[in-house]
């Protein structure tokens, strides 16, 4: 797949839409395919204002990703999109909505102390942050006609207490590394079918 020119944007619509709709959630590996993008989005184009000299198409929309953070392009124009499922309300807290825990989180000098505060003050939080994960979802284009045509889960499960959220990943050979806090992970695909077969923490 060529690259697409810096002067091009590529729209992901995530970042700028609210499509209504509900999918399941595909499990790791488990992939999506779609002859078309969808309609709405298509639509949505229109009403943007490019800048002379620019263009704008459309290259992956919902469902195929959700909910992305980053995102990085490897070297075969292969998308890497780190998704999250639990940030605020599910799993990632933000210090701003539980300020009743503020002078215990100064205190802390270890991850784990943080898990223990957690606990202390919501002890629901051992089932109902570990529900939903942060993954990473992987879309190519497969025949090279500039709009993604293929979704799957590279790697997922990243669900525990103190996970989250996944905010960084970069591609390199058979490896991903992905920053999930408090890790940092390497993802590796020994057989490049698109999905990780083992993670380690580095």
């Amino acid at each position: 797949m060529k690259a697409p020119a810096s002067r091009t944007f590529l729209l992901f619509l995530p970042l700028l839409l609210a499509i209504q709709g509900a999918w399941a959630q595909p499990i790791q590996g488990e992939e999506t395919t779609r002859s078309a993008p969808p309609k709405d989005a298509i639509e949505a184009i229109g009403k943007f204002k490019i800048p002379e000299g620019f263009s704008a198409h459309l290259w992956a929309a919902e469902p195929d990703l959700e909910n992305p953070v980053v995102f990085y392009m490897d070297d075969q124009g292969r998308m890497y999109v780190a998704e999250t499922f639990r940030q605020e309300t599910e799993g990632v807290p933000d210090n701003r909505t539980h300020r009743y825990w503020l002078e215990d989180d100064l205190r802390l000098q270890t991850v784990e102390e943080r898990g223990e505060m957690y606990l202390k003050h919501h002890p629901e939080y051992a089932t109902e942050w570990t529900d939903k994960e942060d993954r990473i979802k992987l879309l190519e284009d497969l025949d090279g006609d500039g709009v993604a045509d293929s979704s799957k889960v590279f790697a997922g499960g990243f669900n525990g207490l103190l996970d989250g959220t996944g905010a960084g990943v970069w591609a390199w050979g058979d490896d991903v590394w992905y920053t999930c806090i408090p890790n940092l992970w390497k993802l590796t695909d020994a057989d490049r079918d698109g999905v990780a077969e083992t993670r380690e923490i580095v």
